[in-house]
């Protein structure tokens, strides 16, 4: 029978066990929830959160009305996947005293908050306390993943959910072949939930079966019996632990997505199809081109990972390799290795997967996020044990260079505030600066909410006249934050056909729409030297020109 992994070097070492390291990791839960707290208004109204909220009400009405409303059964394409966060965002919304996307915001910073604590007790499974709390800072402090943490209804909480779906495959695994009811029960529940978020959380039922699979392949394999009796002894076991997390996600699953009680089958299926061809074009700037989203280079994905992951994450991820290369020399565990081995491929599988198929792709890695609580924990892993094997000096140096790459990133995160989903790194892509024009910066538009609050604090109205405004992307973007009895809102230049011809363009700079009208810029909003957004005076008879100073350069 398999046992827990022996501790391997750190963990034999009272210090990378000792609770100080865990009373850290609570103080940077503890900050980050503050920061959360004190910040989430700051964040602007992205293209999809009025979809999914419209979505997350459909879900409610379906029950509160018995069944009868079946608005939610053919609501766009989101009918094709679970609305478990939509839903929860619009519960919350409802009975908040705040806006009810600010609320929304709110609950899915939580899910963030959530990773953190997912990816702490992943790394002190699999190494120790010094190990959870590296793995906590790393995806704290990784821009990508905490800048969509107010906005992206989708991808970031099923970041998180992988995060504990890992945490408790490990546990089962290390507990084969007895099979842990409880076990089976939380990691069916976190998968089903992830199900409900998005179709693609499937790849999180795959590493079930290739975590019992690697299992099953080692016991049979370390006895030397025959396959046949390997077989009889294991089976058993793996089948009833593989249906139960299948079984127990899916209907959980089933309680989130109303279109999927009535077609239990044939939605999950279509819905896994969609997602997997997305049958939308979308213009996609990538390497200084303009693509279509179904004919990006092969590299698309890998490369934006490469470009856009801080730096600390290759510090760690070399040691692995380094730690790799020594495999020999090292001590772990045969359950240990199993466990190392079901994280990487998590990691690594939709990567290659991407890169082999070419299926449709846009905004970088927002839709890949999943896969950065277990690079996460590898890269701290790897990180502590290359430390642990270290001199003194050496170990010095190692943390020093961490804890500046840490504080790099920290600072650039600040003032990308509140985008710092934008962030580029140095050492790939050069920073944000080398980037821009290059690939996509604001393809959220949550810079619009800041374009807006400009308008309203400095734009002289003309008594008896309301200019007329217009935006690039989703119009609920702008409009949720402009005053109707100032400015008359008429619309995005990127959906419908406007009305009439705009007093006042705000324009992002994806698919260069700020190039659409001419005009005066009254203000830009940018970060760290790069524009976002600007605010375009198209029609300059509403007032006098001179009565405004132009606050940036078109």
């Amino acid at each position: 029978m398999s046992t827990y992994p022996s501790k391997i070097s750190h963990n034999d070492d009272p210090f990378w066990s000792h609770r100080a390291w865990a009373c850290i990791a609570a103080a940077l839960l503890f900050l980050c929830t503050v920061v959360v707290a004190l910040t989430f208004l700051d964040y602007g109204v992205t293209y999809d959160e009025n979809w999914r909220l419209t979505y997350g009400k459909y879900v409610v009405d379906w029950y509160l009305s018995g069944f009868k409303d079946t608005s939610a059964l053919n609501f766009w394409a989101l009918s094709l996947q679970g609305g478990f966060t939509s839903a929860l965002g619009y519960l919350a919304g409802s009975v908040s005293p705040i806006g009810r996307y600010e609320t929304a915001h709110l609950v899915n910073a939580l899910f963030g908050l959530l990773g953190l604590i997912g990816v702490y007790k992943l790394g002190v499974l699999l190494g120790c306390r010094f190990v959870g709390l590296l793995a906590a800072v790393v995806l704290a402090f990784t821009p990508r993943y905490y800048g969509d943490m107010f906005n992206n209804f989708s991808d970031v909480p099923m970041a998180s959910l992988s995060a504990f779906s890992l945490y408790y495959l490990v546990r089962l695994m290390w507990s084969l072949p007895h099979v842990p009811r409880g076990l089976v029960l939380k990691l069916g529940a976190v998968i089903g939930l992830a199900l409900a978020v998005r179709t693609a959380a499937i790849i999180l039922v795959a590493s079930v079966g290739i975590g019992l699979s690697l299992w099953f392949l080692h016991e049979w394999l370390s006895s030397r019996r025959s396959l046949r009796n390997a077989l009889s002894s294991s089976l058993p076991g793996m089948t009833i632990a593989f249906a139960g997390v299948c079984v127990t996600a899916y209907l959980v699953m089933l309680l989130w997505w109303p279109a999927a009680q009535l077609r239990p089958f044939y939605q999950p299926a279509k819905g896994l199809w969609w997602a997997s061809h997305f049958d939308y074009d979308i213009e996609v700037l990538f390497e200084g081109t303009v693509w279509s989203n179904k004919d990006v280079p092969w590299y698309y994905l890998p490369k934006w990972f490469l470009i856009t992951l801080p730096e600390f994450y290759f510090l760690g991820l070399g040691a692995g390799l380094i730690l790799l290369a020594f495999a020999r020399r090292s001590r772990l565990s045969a359950n240990l290795a199993l466990a190392l081995a079901v994280t990487s491929i998590l990691s690594l599988l939709p990567l290659l997967h991407c890169a082999l198929t070419a299926p449709p792709q846009h905004d970088g890695i927002r839709h890949f996020l999943f896969v950065l609580p277990g690079l996460a924990v590898l890269a701290a892993y790897s990180f502590a044990e290359v430390v642990k094997r270290g001199r003194l000096w050496r170990r010095i140096s190692l943390l020093a260079l961490f804890i500046a790459s840490l504080l790099f990133t920290g600072i650039a995160m600040v003032r990308l505030h509140p985008y710092q989903y934008v962030y580029f790194n140095h050492v790939f892509a050069g920073g944000l600066k080398a980037a821009d024009g290059s690939y996509e910066t604001d393809y959220w538009g949550a810079s619009y909410k800041e374009g807006v609050e400009w308008l309203v604090a400095h734009y002289p109205l003309t008594p008896g006249h309301k200019p007329k405004v217009a935006s690039c992307l989703h119009p609920f973007s702008t409009s949720y934050f402009l005053p109707p009895d100032r400015f008359e809102f008429i619309g995005s230049v990127n959906y419908d056909p406007l009305p009439a011809r705009p007093d006042i363009l705000l324009a992002s700079t994806r698919w260069s729409c700020h190039k659409k009208e001419t005009g005066r810029v009254l203000h830009t909003v940018s970060r760290m030297g790069v524009p976002l957004l600007f605010v375009i005076e198209v029609n300059p008879s509403i007032r006098e020109m001179s009565s405004l100073v132009s606050d940036g350069q078109r």
